[in-house]
């Protein structure tokens, strides 16, 4: 509750620094610090503000382009991440992850990194792949034949989901979104966890 009051209050901040010309648009507000937010209502400063929003925006996309994601990071973060690196056919051939939701499906592999790529035609014979799961992915998930997701496990919301629905779910499952294309026919295993490449 004391969240949302202060996401709503924020809101409100945000349209009345909109209509000042401090802001330019919707969700600049949560690009600033709570310092930051502080200081400017006790000294309105515009381009100060543009400056900071424009540099983490920058910032913003750049990270959300990245592919591959460590698991853990030490210290500061470092500019650029790594590519994925490139693997064998052989070391292709099976993926395994946590067995998050029974049952054993064959189909086709369909990558959706957010919710924004959503298809507007889903089916039972497709498996989906992405990189977590949330609440928000309900609708999609009750759709398809299977799910494969690159972070969670037995009590994330898509294997919860996916047990409700009565379908297929393997989480956990290192660099999916990378090692996974459209269009490939694989055969995964809910209860094992384990992922079979038919088509490279």
């Amino acid at each position: 509750r004391l969240l949302a009051h202060l996401r709503w209050s924020l809101i409100a901040l945000e349209k009345q620094w909109m209509a000042e010309n401090q802001l330019q648009s919707s969700g600049d507000m949560f690009f600033l610090t709570w310092s930051e937010i502080q200081q400017n209502l006790e000294k309105p400063s515009q381009r100060k503000l543009s400056s900071i929003i424009h540099t983490r925006k920058n910032n913003y996309e750049k990270l959300a382009a990245q592919s591959n994601v460590p698991l853990v990071i030490y210290g500061t973060p470092p500019d650029t991440l790594p590519d994925s690196e490139a693997t064998t056919s052989d070391q292709m051939l099976v993926l395994e992850g946590i067995g998050a939701s029974a049952g054993e499906i064959q189909g086709e592999i369909l990558v959706i990194h957010s919710m924004q790529e959503f298809p507007s035609q889903i089916n039972d014979g497709m498996i989906l792949v992405v990189p977590f799961t949330d609440a928000g992915w309900a609708t999609i998930f009750g759709k398809a034949g299977g799910i494969i997701s690159e972070v969670g496990g037995k009590l994330s919301h898509g294997a919860i989901l996916a047990r409700e629905y009565g379908i297929p779910a393997i989480m956990d499952v290192h660099q999916a979104l990378t090692r996974l294309k459209n269009g490939q026919k694989v055969r995964m295993n809910g209860l094992t966890g384990r992922i079979e490449i038919l088509e490279t």
